[in-house]
């Protein structure tokens, strides 16, 4: 059996995202924390709230016009840990093995308004809805094996895009045993690959290009920076699921 709240229940978190247990979604800086509140619909459905900010580090604008469809995944991402853990109890510390990860949209549905009244707050950041269905939900003894999910996002009514993923739970016991000593290098630097132009990559900047050139076309290194302050929030044993 697992334990979870009343059906009727709901989790809304006002105010910045500080507020909201960041080691639900894995990220120890507030500002990479999206999600600010769930409420669950039936066993299987559930709706997340997010926000989603104007200016990031990481997640910033592209040519000033649109959001940064990253953001997409990366709310995804979040959107399936929280639940993970808040409703299908799974225990912090445990670990995630992403399978699949997928999504639609298109330019205009991420094109940033300039007008007041195409803004959420006066900071221009976005208010999001995530409606999530969770399917193929596999039970390992009392805990989440693993499931599958379809989203879908929107702001004010509009969608702005809908995907899917898949998942696989780990306890840390399991893990540890996995990883045997592996786990030593957990923190420890890389050599850093040169990057491909930060303007083929879609960013701004150097550092946050993830990919290596190589002699062959259409074929590319991941570039691993163990300091960015997002991609690599916090010290880990592999490549994370963002990068």
């Amino acid at each position: 059996m697992v334990l979870l709240v009343p059906r009727t229940a709901s989790v809304p978190l006002k105010g910045r995202q500080a507020e909201f247990p960041r080691q639900l979604v894995h990220r120890s800086d507030p500002e990479d924390v999206f999600p600010t509140g769930w409420t669950r619909q039936t066993d299987t459905q559930f709706s997340v709230s997010a926000r989603w900010p104007r200016a990031h580090r990481f997640f910033a604008p592209v040519t000033g016009r649109y959001q940064d469809p990253l953001l997409i995944a990366e709310t995804m991402r979040q959107t399936t840990m929280l639940l993970a853990h808040a409703e299908f109890d799974v225990p912090v510390g445990d670990q995630f093995v992403m399978w699949e990860l997928g999504y639609i949209s298109s330019p205009e549905r991420l094109a940033l308004g300039a007008r007041p009244e195409h803004l959420d707050h006066p900071d221009g950041s976005w208010d999001i809805t995530v409606d999530v269905s969770c399917s193929r939900i596999k039970r390992r003894g009392r805990g989440l094996g693993s499931m599958s999910l379809e989203l879908l996002l929107h702001r004010s009514g509009s969608r702005i895009a809908t995907g899917g993923g898949r998942i696989s739970c780990t306890s840390a016991k399991v893990y540890e045993r996995l990883r045997g000593n592996r786990r030593a290098g957990m923190g420890v630097p890389v050599p850093l690959l040169p990057s491909v132009a930060p303007r083929e990559a879609g960013r701004a900047s150097e550092r946050d290009v993830v990919l290596a050139p190589t002699p062959r076309q259409g074929l590319w290194r991941l570039r691993l920076d163990t300091g960015h302050p997002t991609l690599f929030g916090r010290p880990n044993d592999h490549v994370p699921g963002v990068l």
